[in-house]
């Protein structure tokens, strides 16, 4: 890889490799949350496929309803705890990555 980056073929070479990349994760992650998308509502404009009707949302009720268990089945003092340590790593990135 080093010998392809030295002259300027081999560096148009990798940065076209490095976006066809990032399009393909993209492209997969896009595909993920139109799954999710998909699944809560059935998906698609086909014809009697119930555009416009409440679907309750199934899948987001029950990722909250997941965090709100997880969250309510931890004592205050977990909870305090793992406050004080994210304002500890948020403070620590702080000074090492001061924001412009």
């Amino acid at each position: 890889m080093a010998f392809l980056a030295v002259n300027g073929l081999g560096r148009t070479l990798v940065l076209r490799i490095v976006a066809v990349m990032y399009v393909a994760l993209f492209a997969a992650a896009q595909r993920r949350a139109w799954a999710t998308v998909n699944k809560d509502d059935g998906g698609g404009r086909k014809s009697g496929s119930g555009r416009g009707k409440d679907t309750g949302h199934p899948a987001a009720h029950k990722g909250g309803k997941k965090g709100g268990e997880a969250s309510a089945s931890r004592s205050a003092a977990e909870r305090s705890a793992s406050a004080r340590k994210a304002a500890a790593t948020c403070k620590r990135n702080a000074e090492h990555h001061p924001h412009h």
